[in-house]
């Protein structure tokens, strides 16, 4: 296949007759046809491979999202539940019972992370390009 730019001299002989002319049009316009084809056909399969990957990432940030939303309400619930134990240690601590502190207790576990919202954090930075990101 002939480059873009990697055409023939459309010069005949000089002794060459009006037919022969017209052949060497016809020759390097059906060779101008199929380059234009096969640059088509390039350009449609990059464009293919671009919009799935568009579509690959609008599917893996509508996860993300919804992974930041799932995180959310499981630290709003984590928080809640942090309150209600700090309000049963003061009952306790009122009845003149003994209160147990975290390090204390044996299944006692660290909060979870907080990745939170916004470029701050790391999954902001990877969605938005900023720190954190790639």
């Amino acid at each position: 296949m002939s480059g873009i730019y990697n055409h023939r001299p459309m010069v005949p002989a000089r002794s060459a007759s009006v037919p022969e002319w017209l052949d060497q049009i016809k020759q390097e316009f059906e060779n101008l046809g199929h380059e234009a084809m096969v640059a088509k056909a390039q350009r449609d399969e990059c464009e293919h491979k671009i919009n799935n990957q568009i579509r690959e990432m609008d599917v893996f940030r509508g996860l993300l999202y919804e992974l930041e939303r799932k995180h959310e309400a499981m630290k709003s619930q984590y928080q809640m539940v942090e309150e209600e134990v700090v309000r049963l240690r003061r009952e306790v601590e009122q009845r003149g019972g003994v209160v147990q502190m975290p390090h204390q207790m044996s299944h006692a576990q660290p909060p979870p992370p907080n990745i939170g919202h916004g470029q701050s954090n790391l999954f902001g930075g990877i969605i938005s390009g900023g720190p954190g990101g790639p």
